[in-house]
C-alpha cells in the first residue's frame, strides 16, 4: 500500500473574506424571484449540500480553494428530506402533509410527517430549484440507492414492505419493478442498481448479498462477515462491497452475467460505525465516519493512496462538477470537500457563508 499527503486548502482566510461580495447569491430583483421563488447566483456552483433534519439546502459557490456556502436555498415547504441523485442535478423529495406545495419556514417540516404526499423529482440547475414532479409509489422508504449514472434508483419502505425501481429519471420517471418482502430473500440493509436499471442487489441484515430481480429468484453470490457498503461501478455489472470486519473491499464482477469475486484490498481498519464506499472512475473510495483517513484504490493495479482528512467525514457524496466530493456539512458550520481532479486528491475547507434557516 502506498501512501501520499494531500494538500488540504485552507488558504481561504482572508481571501474569502474579499471575494464574499463577488461570490456571494445575487437577487432578481429584491431577494428571490417572486415567480419561482429562486435565487440568482452569479459564481460558478461547485454543488450543493442538505442537512435532513430542517431540509436545508445551501449551494457551494466559487471554486475549490475559494469557495463558501451560499444563504439557505428556497424549498417548498411539504418537504421533509432530500435524497440527492450522483452529480446533483436531481433529487427525490420526500413529503408530508396535504397542503398544496410553497414555500416557507422549514420548522415546520416535522409537523408535516403525517399524512404523506407521493415522492417527487426536483431537478436542480446550478442552485435553481424546479417544480416538484409526483411519483406515484412509495412515499416514505427507508432505504434510497441511486445508479451511478442517476438515471435509475431503488427504493424500499419496511411499513409498505415494498422495493421499487424507479427508471428513467429524472425526466420521465416510471416504476419499472415492484418486489414485495415476502418474494425477498431477506430483510434489506443496502441495495444497490446499476446503471442499466436493471441489475439490482440486495445486501441482507445477515450479511449476503443476492442478485434479485423480476425474472429470476434471488441468487446469493457473496457472504461477508459483516457487510457495511455497497455500490456499483458506473456503466458496469461490477459492485464493489466493503466487509467491515476484515477491512476488506471485494468487486463483484459481472453480476449480470457469469459472477466471480475479486480482492481488492483488505486491512482497512478502526473506520466507525458507518463506513462509505464510492466509485471515482475505475478508482474505489474508502472511509468512515470514526476515520480521518479516506483510501483512493485503484480497482486496476489495487494500488493504493492515503489521504488524511482534516475532519471526520459523513459521506463521500458526488458534487456538480466531477471528480468532487462533499465530505462533511452540518448547518453552521463550514464543510469539507474532497478533490480528486488532479494529479494529487485535494481536501477543501469551505466557509459557513451567510443567512440562517429557519
Amino acid at each position: 500500500m502506498r501512501s501520499s499527503w494531500v494538500s488540504i486548502g485552507l488558504g481561504f482566510g482572508l481571501c474569502a473574506q474579499l471575494l464574499l461580495a463577488q461570490i456571494a447569491p445575487r437577487p432578481l430583483d429584491a431577494a428571490t424571484d417572486a415567480s419561482s421563488g429562486s435565487q440568482s447566483f452569479h459564481s460558478p456552483v461547485v454543488g450543493l449540500v442538505s442537512s435532513t433534519n430542517r431540509v436545508e439546502v445551501r449551494a457551494i459557490l466559487g471554486v475549490p480553494g475559494a469557495a463558501l456556502l451560499s444563504a439557505p436555498l428556497p424549498v417548498p415547504a411539504d418537504v421533509t428530506r432530500l435524497y440527492f441523485a450522483p452529480g446533483q442535478q436531481y433529487a427525490l423529495a420526500e413529503r408530508g402533509g396535504s397542503s398544496k406545495p410553497q414555500y416557507a419556514s422549514r420548522s415546520r417540516a416535522a409537523s408535516l410527517r403525517t399524512a404523506s404526499l407521493p415522492l417527487a423529482v426536483v431537478t436542480f440547475t446550478g442552485a435553481q430549484l424546479g417544480a416538484l414532479n409526483p411519483v406515484i409509489g412509495i412515499a416514505e422508504p427507508d432505504i434510497v440507492s441511486f445508479s451511478p449514472s442517476g438515471g435509475a434508483a431503488v427504493l424500499y419502505s419496511t411499513s409498505e414492505a415494498q422495493l421499487e425501481v424507479l427508471t428513467g429519471l429524472p425526466s420521465s420517471p416510471q416504476i419499472s419493478l415492484q418486489i414485495a418482502r415476502s418474494s425477498l430473500p431477506d430483510d434489506p440493509q443496502f441495495l444497490a442498481i446499476a446503471d442499466d436499471g436493471v441489475t439490482l442487489l440486495e445486501g441482507s441484515v445477515h450479511n449476503a448479498v443476492y442478485l434479485i430481480g423480476s425474472s429470476t429468484q434471488p441468487s446469493l453470490i457473496f457472504s461477508a462477515t459483516t457487510l457495511a457498503a455497497m455500490i456499483f461501478a458506473p456503466a458496469s455489472s461490477t459492485a464493489a462491497v466493503f466487509d467491515s470486519a476484515t477491512g476488506s473491499v471485494s468487486l463483484l464482477q459481472n453480476v449480470s452475467g457469469s459472477p466471480s469475486t475479486r480482492l481488492l484490498t483488505s486491512g482497512l481498519s478502526n473506520l466507525g460505525p458507518a463506513a462509505m464506499v464510492q466509485f471515482d472512475s475505475s478508482a474505489v473510495l474508502v472511509t468512515g465516519s470514526g476515520s480521518n483517513t479516506l483510501w483512493r484504490i485503484d480497482s486496476n493495479t489495487s494500488q493504493s493512496q492515503q489521504v488524511q482528512l482534516p475532519a471526520l467525514p459523513a459521506s463521500i457524496a458526488p458534487l456538480q462538477l466531477p471528480h468532487r466530493f462533499l465530505l462533511s456539512w452540518s448547518s453552521g458550520q463550514p464543510a469539507w470537500m474532497l478533490d480528486t481532479s488532479g494529479p494529487a486528491q485535494a481536501v477543501y475547507f469551505i466557509a459557513p457563508g451567510g443567512g440562517q434557516a429557519q
